[in-house]
């Protein structure tokens, strides 16, 4: 990806450039073990981890945060997204990696 233009704007765009721009973590977050295949199983986990994230913010900019509920509920969602995957571990296609985006 080409960010010169970005250079112009803010000053670090340089050190960002090969780093913070470059989205491929997201991509191996959300699809198989071909890196082609995207899986409804990984887009609800980081859907679902998303959304208590950002109601547990909602919560703390606006009051106060119960911390045992929130962490309860993002162990109840890692917890049950890890074993949704398990179980459907068989499933994925090959491990041979595709292209990345």
């Amino acid at each position: 990806m080409n960010f010169v233009w970005l250079h112009d704007f803010f000053p670090t765009a340089q050190a960002l450039e090969g780093h913070a721009m470059n989205f491929v973590w997201l991509h191996d977050l959300l699809t198989g073990k071909d890196g082609v295949t995207h899986d409804l199983g990984r887009w609800s986990w980081c859907v679902s981890l998303g959304s208590i994230i950002a109601a547990g913010i909602h919560t703390a900019w606006h009051g106060t945060i119960d911390l045992v509920a929130f962490g309860q509920s993002i162990a109840l969602v890692v917890t049950a997204h890890g074993a949704a995957l398990w179980a459907k571990r068989d499933t994925e296609p090959g491990e041979n990696r595709g292209p990345t985006p």
